[in-house]
């Protein structure tokens, strides 16, 4: 049985069309790769930030990963590409990021974009990706733009540019390709006659105008009780077996088809595909859900992106310096990952009673949460509250305590402190462009 991710409304370009009472906030667009003969070959999936046919990018990482996200996480790969390869554009910043392992090899093409500056490093992770079985294209090539060997040798597939190619030049610059075996797609096809230039040039893919525009995708986004979420965090602080946590899911079917697609989305051949809820809870794991569920209580039923929420950014990035910081403290310790996951916990339920409307006492008897994290977020003690305050110092530049911190810790002064808060600040702009909608 062919597997489904959420029902997606496909919208034409003219807004007249779209239905006034349609609510949506998942978009997603998706344009044909046709073969010579007409045939659908593939599909690129592309960044849409409303029902509107035409992107406004302003960060290449943001925008593709908010395309991975989307894809994997609310309309299923499966749904939206059936059966046919997906091509996703990635940036330099996403293609050294592990998140890409996430995706199928033999479900996605990875569309190098022509703002990547090949090093050493990107050329030896081009070359790793190709030997784990992903196909690498090179996005937007014309006869100016230089490639090095090395990044040609690992590519399977070039697109051309065939708006910024003059006819002279096509045929050489299609012949410098396919002569070592490389498979040339003309992309921005807009007439008859330049489809019929590449066919003669040897271009075997086609995509543009001519065939099609890309068409908006969108998936409705269920809301979330922020009670119902409390009692599912309980559930998951209490670390229950995989039994207990799929009935509890099954309360939560929002969640449930989320955790679905991301598991099928992850399958491959080493994997068999998940066919159950149980299945897909072992697969994703009970750490990456605890992580979703604490970001979509502090989501709630706003409409802001969470990569622009900024109550979620603060969070994020607090809870994440902890970790990072409970990590340095605790090199060498065996229960050092502990204090970290401990650590987490307690910046991600540092403003969760603002955010609820709830006495914090109340809202940590809910959650029995352990009397390090109860003290810790009352009264700052222990470990956990002198963590926790050195982040809060952080975010408002308190020298004074920042001070103390390094004089309790030398892992912690003021330069790795420093250091922490930023790597926090970034690692919460990609959590929360990954989740984004969770």
């Amino acid at each position: 049985m062919k597997r489904r991710g959420a029902p997606i409304i496909r919208l034409d370009a003219q807004p007249a069309e779209v239905h006034p009472t349609l609510v949506a906030d998942i978009y997603l667009g998706r344009q044909p790769i046709l073969d010579r003969m007409g045939r659908l070959s593939a599909y690129e999936l592309l960044f849409r930030q409303n029902w509107t046919n035409a992107a406004r990018v302003t960060d290449d990482r943001q925008a593709s990963a908010q395309v991975l996200e989307n894809a994997l996480g609310w309309f299923g790969a499966a749904g939206i590409l059936d059966g046919h390869p997906g091509y996703i554009n990635i940036g330099s910043g996403l293609l050294r990021d592990d998140v890409l392992e996430v995706l199928s090899p033999d479900d996605f093409v990875l569309e190098i974009l022509e703002t990547v500056e090949f090093d050493d490093s990107l050329v030896a992770r081009c070359r790793a990706l190709r030997d784990a079985g992903y196909r690498l294209a090179l996005d937007d090539v014309t006869p100016d733009r230089h490639i090095p060997d090395e990044i040609l040798k690992a590519v399977d597939i070039v697109k051309i540019d065939l708006a910024a190619t003059v006819p002279d030049d096509l045929a050489r610059l299609v012949n410098r390709f396919t002569r070592t075996g490389k498979t040339v797609l003309a992309e921005k096809v807009e007439t008859q006659g330049e489809f019929e230039r590449a066919c003669r040039a040897g271009c075997s893919l086609f995509q543009g105008y001519f065939f099609a525009r890309p068409e908006v995708l969108v998936a409705r986004k269920a809301r979330n009780s922020s009670g119902q979420l409390l009692q599912l965090m309980t559930l998951l602080n209490g670390d229950p077996d995989l039994e207990k946590l799929e009935v509890a899911l099954k309360a939560h079917p929002d969640i449930a088809m989320h955790v679905l697609r991301f598991a099928n989305a992850t399958a491959s051949s080493a994997f068999p595909a998940v066919r159950t809820l149980y299945d897909a809870i072992a697969r994703v794991g009970t750490r990456r859900l605890v992580r979703w569920v604490q970001l979509l209580l502090y989501a709630g039923s706003s409409d802001v992106p969470l990569r622009v929420n900024p109550l979620v950014q603060l969070v994020v990035a607090r809870a994440r310096f902890m970790e990072l910081a409970a990590h340095r403290i605790a090199t060498g310790n065996a229960a050092a990952g502990d204090l970290a996951a401990e650590a987490y916990l307690t910046g991600m339920l540092s403003l969760a009673h603002v955010v609820l409307q709830i006495d914090l006492p109340e809202l940590l008897d809910q959650l029995r949460v352990s009397c390090a994290i109860r003290g810790a977020l009352i009264s700052r003690e222990g470990c956990l509250g002198a963590l926790l305050a050195c982040a809060e110092a952080l975010e408002i530049q308190d020298e004074d305590t920042l001070g103390t911190v390094a004089r309790q810790w030398r892992e912690l002064d003021r330069s790795a402190v420093a250091e922490l808060g930023l790597s926090a600040a970034q690692w919460s702009v990609r959590e929360t462009n990954l989740a984004d909608g969770d």
